[in-house]
């Protein structure tokens, strides 16, 4: 029994939903000229075409209901951590702490006494004293770091 990935030609769809990706089985190594997928969907073998691989929109009944052999699981095919490291918690916006720059992150700013932030992509983003966007740290900057001109100013 083989299991093959179809989907609608182009020609043939009304609408995007139309375009979902289903399996079917096979007996032998031919395509039938009547299909019928996982779920239940009658496809003419003209109005389809074989994809290498689930892709784009799979159908969740046909994902659902496919027969999967446990047996073919392998030991690399495990659960692994991640390998990108977990969203930085927000590092809390006080005045005078040092902040690097949003965009060059080389430079160091200083945060005013009032100051003006909010969560950006799960980090703390505060407009600093000369009024670039930077990112608050926890750590004091080393004596080889470059400080912003403006902010030493204020």
């Amino acid at each position: 029994m083989a299991l093959l990935v179809i989907r609608l030609r182009a020609e043939y769809i009304q609408g995007e939903w139309d375009r979902s990706v289903h399996l079917a089985s096979t007996s032998g190594d031919e395509v039938p000229s009547t299909l019928v997928s996982v779920c239940n969907q009658m496809f003419e073998s003209y109005e389809i075409e074989l994809l290498p691989a689930i892709s784009g929109f799979p159908c969740d009944v046909c994902l659902h209901h496919a027969p999967i052999e446990t047996a073919s699981l392998q030991p690399e095919d495990e659960w692994k951590p991640s390998p990108y490291p977990r969203t930085p918690q927000p590092v809390l916006a006080v005045g005078g702490q040092p902040a690097v720059g949003f965009n060059n992150p080389q430079i160091v700013h200083r945060i005013p006494e009032k100051p003006l932030a909010k969560l950006f992509d799960g980090r703390t983003v505060v407009v600093a004293e000369c009024g670039l966007l930077a990112y608050p740290v926890a750590d004091q900057p080393g004596s080889d770091a470059q400080h912003c001109v403006k902010c030493d100013e204020f």
